[in-house]
């Protein structure tokens, strides 16, 4: 689990081009900081997205893969948010870079 990424931004990553900038704390003599994890059982590996959501969290999944490249036309983030949640806004960076628009989950009826 990766904390804080400053180090990592500034030396492994220094030649790209990060989504999100790098984060660092720094701790005073005797300074003490805490985390909190929570960690979810999923019973394989094809049920973590249905346990995350169940849980009440979003997810996102990339599609063709994990990776959209900034040349690619026919990929897409899909954000399967929790019906107790709801997307207040949504930010793209470099602005522009992809196209974000609602879809509807719902199935559609054929007659």
């Amino acid at each position: 689990m990766l904390v804080h990424s400053k180090a990592f931004a500034e030396q492994e990553w220094a030649r790209s081009e990060p989504w999100n900038p790098g984060t660092a704390a720094r701790l005073a003599p005797g300074g003490v900081v805490n985390f909190t994890v929570a960690l979810f059982l999923a019973d394989d590996v094809e049920d973590v997205e249905r346990m995350l959501v169940r849980a009440g969290h979003a997810v996102a999944m990339g599609v063709p893969g994990t990776v959209v490249h900034a040349d690619m036309t026919a990929a897409a983030l899909c954000l399967h948010v929790p019906p107790a949640l709801h997307v207040r806004s949504v930010r793209v960076e470099p602005e522009n870079a992809l196209t974000v628009a609602p879809v509807s989950t719902a199935p559609s009826s054929s007659t």
